[in-house]
Parts: C-alpha cells; structure tokens; sequence
C-alpha cells in the first residue's frame, strides 16, 4: 500500500498537477466570458439570464468533474485496488461490531425500548438495566411467573437486525398480564367456575379504575382499543382434554403476581353460605333443650290456687 502513495505522488507530480490546474483555468475562464455575455445581453429576460448562469454554473462543476477523473483515472484506478483490499478486510474483521452499532441505531431510532422495560428479545426475557452501543443487559425473568430468576443476561444489539423485540412495558407502568388455570374435566364444575370468574373480573376492573384513573387516558394517548385491556378469560380445552381458562387483565408491572394470586383465590374458594339462615339456625339449636335434662314444670294455674286462712 504505501508503494501505490509513493506511485501516485510520483506520477501527480509530473502529470496529474500540471493537468488539473490546466483544467481549472480553462473552466474558470470559459465560465467567467460566457456569464459575463448573459449579463451584457440587454435583449434577455432577467428569469432567463438567471436560468442560464444557473445552467453555466452546474454544467462548469459537471465538466471539471469529469475532467477530474479522465485525468486521475490509471492514478485512481491502482490505488483503489489496493485500498478496497484494505477496507475488506477491515470490514470482515469488524463484522459483528458494525452489526451491533447498526443494531444500536436501529433501537434508537425507533425508540424501541428503555432502561427499566421489560423486553424480550429471541429467548430471552428480562428487565433492561443497562445499554450500551454494542450490548444490552437484561435481569433474566422466568416465563411463566415473571418473577426474576436471579441471572443477568448480556445480548448483542445485532440481535435486533435478526430477531422481533417485544416491549412488555409499552404502557408503563401498567401491563397487561395473561395467565392460565387448569382444572380437571367437570362441565359442571367449569360452569361454576365460569360464573365466578365473570364475577371477579368485573369486581376487579372496577376497582382498578377507580384506583388508577390515569389508565384509560394512557390507553388513548397510546392509540390503543380500550376492548383490548378490558380483563376477560377465554374457556379452553388442553391437549390431555382438561378445562382451561385463559385470563387476560391489566394491572400494574410490579404487582401482576399478586393479582394473579388473588384472582385463583376467589376463583377456588369454598362456597359462603348465607349468614342469615346459619345464626337461625344457630339460635334453634341452642334453645333446645340437652337430651339428658327434663323439662321444667309448667305453673299451676292461678284460678286454681286457694289461700286458706
């Protein structure tokens, strides 16, 4: 390489130099006769007096380049072999780096993600704590619970040209948490459960709203179909033929385990039966009397009582 520098300033110097400074004059010249003849000619519009120096102007930077590189071209042609080799290997030795920067400028430009979202990229799912222009530190989170399994992950940002990236946080602070519970194959029990999960759930999303009344405007800000985060379940079968339910709902990221929790208890707590008639019942019982005990005489009647004197 430093033999094609060494070729190319030897050979400037004795033909490329004196020729290009020969084309600059010439141009220079032959554009500076022919604009000052627009401008003398009395007999042409201003409008078209300016459309053709503007003509001039562009068709003089067109000719020198062309002139340029009639000039330079055995000169460029030797050191453009020996620089594209260069720059090959450069490229193939820092493949998976530029991929990484353009994965960076990706994510950047379409503000894909920040630090604290939950994301998941390829098979991993995790909290963002760190970012950086080559790599991305995730806090692992198990699938199932989303609850953090103690494990950091480090992907490359050229994950992002390969794989989709889903952003669980997109309406931070909410989610929307889906979940699934399974029973066994009772249609009867099913049918109870089904009424009481419609119960719970419309308990629920009432108290949510009334708790968080910046959701609904987060989900218009967000163009989101306020029909999508309404909490709902879906009755389905498994493969084995068990009952399962599918259970979509909203709530806040840090607190979708103990909604799902609690959502199981109202679902599989035992039946309350009614207070009224258990404390009437209640109170019969204990106005019985013991079986070992007898009944206290009934009082003499007073027609019948005689006071003797």
């Amino acid at each position: 390489m430093l033999e094609s520098f060494k070729s190319l300033i030897d050979i400037a110097s004795t033909r490329g130099v004196p020729a290009t400074i020969t084309l600059l004059i010439a141009l220079a010249l032959l554009r500076w006769v022919v604009h000052r003849q627009i401008k003398r000619n009395s007999s042409l519009s201003e409008d078209f007096k300016l459309r053709w120096s503007n003509i001039l102007k562009n068709s003089t930077y067109l000719i020198l380049i062309i002139g340029l590189v009639l000039i330079w071209a055995p000169q460029i042609q030797t050191f453009a072999l020996s620089l594209t080799a260069f720059a090959v290997a450069i490229v193939i030795a820092t493949k998976e780096l530029i991929l990484c920067v353009s994965g960076t400028l990706l994510r950047a430009g379409n503000r894909q993600f920040a630090v604290g979202d939950i994301i998941e990229a390829g098979d991993y799912l995790g909290y963002v704590v760190d970012q950086n222009l080559i790599t991305t530190t995730l806090k692992e989170l198990n699938r199932d619970f989303y609850s953090s399994t103690g494990k950091t992950v480090v992907i490359p940002n050229s994950l992002y040209l390969s794989s989709a990236i889903k952003n669980h946080s997109v309406l931070r602070p909410y989610v929307i948490h889906s979940f699934c519970i399974t029973t066994e194959p009772d249609f009867q029990r099913s049918y109870e459960y089904s009424l009481r999960m419609k119960e719970a759930l419309d308990k629920y999303w009432s108290e949510f709203q009334k708790e968080n009344k910046d959701f609904i405007p987060l989900i218009r800000s967000r163009r989101l179909i306020l029909q999508d985060v309404i909490p709902k379940f879906r009755f389905t079968t498994t493969d084995v033929a068990k009952h399962k339910f599918v259970v979509t709902l909203p709530c806040r990221a840090d607190a979708r385990l103990q909604q799902e929790q609690m959502i199981n208890m109202l679902l599989f707590a035992p039946p309350v039966e009614n207070n009224e008639e258990t404390s009437q019942e209640t109170a019969q019982t204990e106005a019985l009397p013991a079986p070992d005990q007898q009944a206290p005489e009934p009082l003499p009647d007073a027609a019948l009582v005689r006071t003797t004197i």
